[in-house]
């Protein structure tokens, strides 16, 4: 961040990829500040709340950085351009698709939902609002 700070900043297809993984890792940061308090990590601790943490720390940033490493030295390898305009748009949609699904699996998390089913029983546990 410290780097960005008044740089010369171009908004290259790369530099996308780099505040989108900027952006999914502080929120999966966040959401992890939640599972290391003792008080709020119990009830969480086997819900879809950690499902969602974890995949929005360790699947969908890591994905976020090898996409843009690959749009940032494939030209430089090998000398052939890509086009921006067809790259600006999976540089915003997997942030915008990551957050969108991770965001109803921590609502599920905190309404309670467990993250494994053996077999499943009654549902009362489930809200309304997680069922329509």
């Amino acid at each position: 961040m410290l780097t960005l700070w008044r740089g010369n900043i171009h908004l290259t297809v790369p530099m996308l990829f780099a505040i989108g993984f900027i952006f999914t890792f502080i929120n999966g940061g966040l959401t992890g500040l939640f599972l290391g308090n003792a008080t709020v990590s119990v009830p969480l601790s086997d819900t879809m709340f950690v499902v969602a943490h974890f995949h929005m720390v360790m699947a969908i940033a890591p994905i976020m950085v090898v996409f843009g490493a690959i749009y940032h030295w494939y030209p430089k390898i090998t000398g052939r351009m890509l086009n921006d305009t067809l790259a600006n748009f999976p540089s915003g949609s997997p942030s915008s698709g990551a957050i969108a699904s991770t965001i109803l699996m921590h609502y599920l998390g905190m309404m309670g939902v467990p993250r494994r089913y053996y077999a499943i029983g009654g549902t009362d546990f489930i809200p309304a609002s997680a069922t329509s």
